[in-house]
């Protein structure tokens, strides 16, 4: 089953475990309480073509594994400043299904190959970006690899939920890991905060990030994982 949903979301780069930690132990934020879900270690790997062109048009693949299991994700662009506002498509697989990725006739696969074919300036329509598009279209029917493995996060995610009475409103998602690029031998530590809504809104997400961001004179983080870890900002 197809889960196509819409993320909104703040995201934050945090400077180091400490100040994870005096979040973790907030009791409310801004009449919102908190509420421990759970942690979980996830080992995500991002694909991509040799030239990095979903990383170019800010779209990504990811297979994670969070121990009960492996999904298949693939983000568009994200659209907005500050708070984002990114399409989202996630398809769960089989243990084995990652070795044979892009022979899997899934949504997820199937839109990442089809961006192939998108320039990072969609608006103009070339003949150049035409004949891209009509070859990976044959790519697609082929079911020929495009996508590598680009890059490796281990990550250990504390998930904290925000409530107003019964209503969860937003996931606050509390990150430390690793960067490990496919293209060097070498770790990249990082830590980072994610605000998404579940059943609030932007205005009030904006006021609980502002809140976060100057009490813990957070930095707004204006790229994803994959962008982090592959340089990008």
């Amino acid at each position: 089953m197809t889960r196509d949903t819409t993320e909104t979301e703040a995201k934050f780069e945090v400077a180091g475990p400490a100040k994870l930690d005096g979040m973790a132990g907030l009791g409310q934020i801004l009449g919102h309480q908190l509420r421990f879900k759970g942690k979980k270690r996830q080992v995500d790997t991002y694909y991509d073509t040799d030239s990095h062109h979903l990383l170019r048009v800010g779209a990504c693949l990811r297979v994670r594994d969070d121990g009960e299991g492996l999904r298949v994700t693939f983000k568009s662009g994200p659209q907005g400043i500050g708070v984002f506002v990114r399409e989202e498509l996630e398809v769960e697989i089989g243990p084995h299904d990652e070795d044979h990725l892009m022979q899997l006739d899934i949504p997820p696969v199937q839109e990442a190959i089809r961006t192939l074919g998108v320039s990072p300036s969609p608006s103009v329509p070339t003949d150049e970006n035409r004949v891209a598009a009509r070859w990976y279209e044959r790519r697609l029917a082929a079911r020929e690899p495009e996508f590598v493995p680009v890059l490796r996060v281990e990550n250990h995610r504390r998930t904290i939920e925000l409530l107003k009475g019964s209503d969860v409103r937003f996931e606050m998602a509390l990150d430390q890991g690793v960067f490990e690029r496919a293209d060097r031998n070498s770790e990249e530590p990082f830590c980072e905060l994610e605000i998404e809504v579940v059943f609030g809104d932007e205005e009030e997400l904006q006021r609980v990030a502002n809140y976060l961001e100057e009490r813990f004179k957070l930095r707004p983080q204006q790229h994803y994982k994959c962008e982090r870890g592959m340089g990008v900002g």
